[in-house]
């Protein structure tokens, strides 16, 4: 799906969720929305949600994690309890801030190679894909 500026990319709608471990909630009637091309800053002190509000971008809640969970939240217009996280992660990545725990792999070439091999991308593509970031 191609978005325009005008399309949200993401869309959250009076989302509530508590984790399965907790008796009170972490987000309470959540709204927002995001729009292709423009800088948002998540910022708030530990404890605050901002962790749980990216694993509402990329589908690991509802799809993963435990705990209860109200509300609309829509990726690129898919809503994300309909649709896989393998398919979110085609729209929506995520970038930690301690950069060490983000690799998978010892090698550059594997690392670059590690997301198409779990979206299942045939194996010529992947070995394509690689050799032309690498020269690049």
């Amino acid at each position: 799906m191609t978005l325009t500026s005008q399309q949200p990319l993401v869309e959250i709608q009076n989302v509530t969720y508590t984790h399965w471990n907790q008796t009170e909630p972490s987000l309470t009637d959540v709204s927002l929305t995001i729009h292709p091309g423009t800088l948002n800053v998540l910022v708030g002190p530990s404890g605050s949600g901002k962790s749980t509000l990216c694993d509402l971008f990329n589908g690991v809640i509802p799809h993963l994690r435990g705990g209860k969970f109200n509300g609309t939240v829509l990726i690129a217009g898919k809503n994300s309890k309909e649709t896989p996280v393998k398919d979110l992660a085609l729209t929506v990545g995520r970038v930690f801030q301690d950069t060490e725990t983000m690799f998978a792999t010892l090698y550059v070439e594997d690392e670059i190679a590690f997301g198409p091999e779990n979206l299942r991308f045939a194996v010529p593509d992947i070995r394509t894909t690689v050799g032309t970031l690498l020269d690049s």
